[in-house]
């Protein structure tokens, strides 16, 4: 349909979407929305439209118009899509899109869960939601309100974002499983090539061309080397409010980013030792979107365990 996505990239945020969205970008049949994570089909209907008081998050979409205006600069391209990675475990997103775009075609990414957690940990301490200690013990503190991690702060609602099964099985439920294509991160890492050849091939595009890979995108960072600078980084104060009157935001923007590259450790991989303890948590879950999705996460568990197919 012109001027609609004919594809959406759903998540898991934390997984590889941010690559995702670049690699399609850069494929020149592919329209991207200029906006990552426009946000529309996160809300009810009734909050899709503008002086509605309401909690949407800054910068989401609020409208159909002003949502379809995001593909305002389609020219020639045969493939149109958006990425917004919270659509996956949100309750309403799959139900607006399928009542909105019944023939999109739906594209996930999936992460080895403990890794995932951990990523959005980190992510969650360096903008300042969330007080640093270690991941294991963040994890271990987290275990016994397992059953209200959703409803918990930033840091415990993160480790909830990491069971797939039933923010997938909404889309599952509602689209032909021909619509929907999962993929695993592990395979964005190890041959991204092999791996892309297929995500253009499903959307209809030319499936022969390679964008640059050589350009990392949203590596992360480490944890802060200071918790003074970093608290004085993302927290509000005087100081920075000061900065704000006297600094021109593209100044502030760039120190900013200067302070973050330079006051961060370099991000270093989960322990193995300690994903594999913490995946127990996760492991029923694992073995249903197996089930799901057809897709084989076998790898994901801890050697010597078996993931029945």
């Amino acid at each position: 349909m012109p001027g609609r996505p004919t594809f959406i990239v759903i998540g898991a945020p934390k997984a590889g979407t941010t690559a995702l969205y670049h690699y399609l970008d850069a494929h020149p049949e592919v329209y991207m929305a200029p906006v990552k994570e426009a946000l529309f089909f996160r809300y009810p209907p009734e909050q899709h439209q503008d002086g509605v008081p309401d909690t949407l998050k800054k910068g989401a979409i609020r409208s159909l118009e002003a949502y379809l205006a995001l593909f305002d600069g389609i020219q020639q391209e045969k493939a149109v899509g958006e990425a917004s990675p919270q659509y996956l475990h949100n309750a309403l997103a799959a139900a607006n899109i399928k009542r909105t775009l019944p023939g999109v075609k739906i594209v996930a990414i999936l992460r080895h869960p403990v890794d995932r957690a951990h990523s959005q940990y980190l992510m969650h301490v360096n903008a300042g939601r969330a007080p640093y200690r270690p991941f294991e013990t963040f994890f271990k503190e987290a275990l016994p309100h397992r059953d209200a991690w959703t409803a918990m702060p930033y840091d415990c609602y993160g480790l909830a974002r990491s069971f797939y099964y039933q923010g997938l099985k909404r889309f599952y439920d509602l689209f032909p499983s021909a619509q929907i294509r999962v993929y695993r991160s592990d395979d964005l890492k190890a041959d991204p090539g092999a791996l892309l050849a297929d995500l253009y091939g499903f959307l209809g595009v030319e499936s022969s061309f390679r964008p640059d890979l050589s350009v990392p995108h949203n590596m992360g960072k480490g944890l802060p080397r200071n918790q003074a600078w970093h608290r004085l980084i993302v927290m509000k104060s005087g100081i920075k409010t000061g900065m704000k009157r006297l600094m021109p935001a593209p100044w502030r923007y760039r120190l900013r980013q200067w302070l973050m590259q330079n006051t961060h450790t370099t991000k270093q991989p989960l322990d193995p030792q300690v994903r594999d303890a913490f995946f127990d948590v996760y492991q029923d879950d694992v073995r249903q979107t197996q089930r799901l999705t057809g897709v084989d996460l076998s790898l994901w568990f801890p050697q010597g365990d078996t993931l029945p197919k």
